[in-house]
């Protein structure tokens, strides 16, 4: 009824003294069937709670009763699937006693079967239930036989759990899950009524291949093998943003190796999930990766009527030079080395585009004793290759090239970080800084490098390039060597407002005179606890003809 009420509940019962009565105040009344045989037989189950009716078209039903137990055997339609049932209940008399209700049944419908064995509450336990259950489905239409609508999942699916159901909650301990051949075990507890209800879950595995649940992506060496063209790195289609559920979740995750599609097997994942209507937030997720540690947090607010918030933060420590770059490219080119990255970022957008536009953090990567293998720096596209191509005499070996630190650090502020001089990296022959801006609301890079030779090498400080400018579209941007005599020259007739492009070239030509190396790169990282200010145009001024596409001028 509309109070929750069962109407095997009957109205009179004495809950103090366990006595049942009827609804004038005797006792229950008390049923007693040897025998029943019925063909073409509609059931219907009324909530009258929720306005729904549950409906069961029996076929045929067949029980017998002997020695307190009844014989159950029956077919008939749920929804538009075929299924049948047998086994043994209690006997139908004592189905209003307290002491509990048992049954031992077997189901099966088209693409479903399982079974359950256990004690269904009566009487003053009304609504009570223990069992065991399992369960297995061949395909999605088995869900919907069973009056089960789920999300599509690959088949085929195996389960099996304890069930203990109070008034007060529902636990599902021990509780195991197979899905396309991969398994979890936890338990799960569901609590409060309809108003207050709560689910909490733990789940775990020691092996778990998501690529059997999942449509495989391609690796990123593979999807940048197949682009056809290069378009911009944060694209205008609209993210899918999920739904929070209605009922506040908390779930954690534990697996011992973890297998994504196109991703090296992951090692000791562990999360912590809790969402409210609200709120979603993943805190903390840790996990091995690339011969590395990572650990993290995300937070997401849906928002009404304004675009999703994000909160993001990843410190990832010594991964694999080597490893990363061989899942990214395909390829061998380094040998050794070791990275890191600390990510703290606030974002909102319903695009990658306006989520990158509005990015407000600091972003920090350090990397380390990491050599770049055969002639790699001269033929890499990448751009630490590109740029190193670009700096070193051309009489310098290629061969294994040892870059022993590098460092870059992007103080963002809705979407700009102004670098001045914490972007800089070392060879074992230079050192090297960068000033400009990387803005990635505009999607650009203009970015000077000024290379400065180390002191006890034979290296003619004179056979290098005066500076390297980098510009141009994050996807590709373009690499111009030697602009100093342009400088000069845009200087003198006043091209670029006098001092635009120069605001970008002094600092580069400045970190010639003192220490443009990653210890200077690393100390402006460390004193930086705060986003630097936006600066009052999102583009640095080049002069021409080194101004990127797009820019302010």
């Amino acid at each position: 009824d509309g109070a929750g009420r069962a109407n095997w509940q009957f109205e009179g019962q004495n809950e103090g003294q366990g006595e049942e009565q009827g609804p004038a105040g005797g006792a229950a009344p008390s049923v007693a069937l040897d025998e029943i045989d019925a063909t073409g037989l509609r059931l219907s189950f009324e909530n009258l709670a929720k306005g729904s009716t549950q409906t069961l078209d029996f076929e045929t039903l067949s029980l017998a009763t002997a020695d307190d137990k009844t014989r159950l055997r029956a077919a008939g339609l749920l929804g538009q699937s075929h299924w049948t049932i047998e086994g043994e209940t209690g006997a139908l008399v004592a189905l209003g006693r307290s002491d509990g209700w048992p049954f031992e049944l077997r189901f099966a419908s088209d693409q479903a079967s399982g079974s359950a064995k256990g004690s269904l509450g009566s009487g003053v336990h009304g609504g009570e239930l223990k069992a065991q259950v399992a369960l297995r489905l061949e395909s999605d239409a088995g869900l919907l036989g069973l009056g089960i609508a789920l999300p599509s999942l690959p088949m085929p699916v195996d389960a099996s759990v304890t069930i203990v159901r109070t008034r007060e909650q529902m636990r599902l301990d021990p509780l195991r899950i197979t899905i396309a051949g991969q398994s979890l075990g936890g338990s799960a507890t569901l609590q409060g009524g309809s108003e207050t209800a709560r689910l909490d879950a733990a789940l775990s595995a020691e092996s778990l291949d998501l690529g059997a649940w999942l449509k495989a992506p391609t690796t990123p060496a593979a999807q940048a093998a197949g682009a056809s063209a290069r378009g911009p790195i944060f694209g205008d289609t609209p993210l899918p943003w999920p739904t929070l559920p209605p009922l506040p979740l908390g779930l954690s995750f534990k697996v011992a190796s973890l297998r994504l599609p196109g991703v090296p097997t992951i090692d000791g994942f562990s999360a912590r999930v809790a969402s409210t209507p609200e709120r979603l937030r993943i805190e903390p997720v840790a996990f091995g990766a690339f011969g590395g540690q990572v650990a993290g947090h995300f937070e997401l607010v849906p928002g009404v009527g304004a675009p999703p918030r994000v909160e993001l933060k990843l410190d990832a420590s010594a991964l694999s030079v080597d490893r990363l770059d061989a899942w990214r490219t395909g390829s061998r080119r380094f040998n050794g080395g070791r990275v890191d990255l600390q990510l703290q970022l606030a974002l909102a957008g319903r695009t990658p585009r306006s989520l990158a536009a509005s990015a407000t953090g600091n972003v920090l990567f350090t990397a380390r004793d990491v050599r770049l293998t055969g002639r790699s720096a001269a033929l890499g596209r990448d751009l630490v290759s590109r740029v190193l191509e670009g700096l070193l005499p051309s009489s310098t070996p290629r061969e294994n090239l040892l870059v022993p630190c590098a460092v870059a650090r992007l103080p963002l502020r809705q979407g700009v970080a102004p670098i001045d001089r914490s972007i800089a990296l070392e060879t074992q022959q230079i050192a090297v800084s960068a000033s400009g801006n990387i803005d990635l609301n505009r999607q650009t890079l203009e970015l000077a490098f000024h290379p400065r030779v180390k002191r006890g090498l034979d290296l003619n400080p004179g056979s290098l390039v005066d500076l390297v400018l980098l510009t141009g579209p994050l996807e590709n941007p373009a690499l111009s060597l030697n602009p100093r005599g342009a400088v000069r020259q845009a200087a003198n007739i006043g091209i670029a407002g006098a001092t635009g492009g120069l605001s970008l070239l002094l600092p580069a030509l400045r970190a010639g005179e003192g220490e443009a190396t990653c210890a200077q790169a690393m100390r402006a990282a460390g004193s930086a606890s705060k986003p630097t200010a936006a600066p009052a145009r999102s583009g640095t001024l080049l002069p021409r003809p080194f101004a990127s596409r797009g820019a302010s001028r």
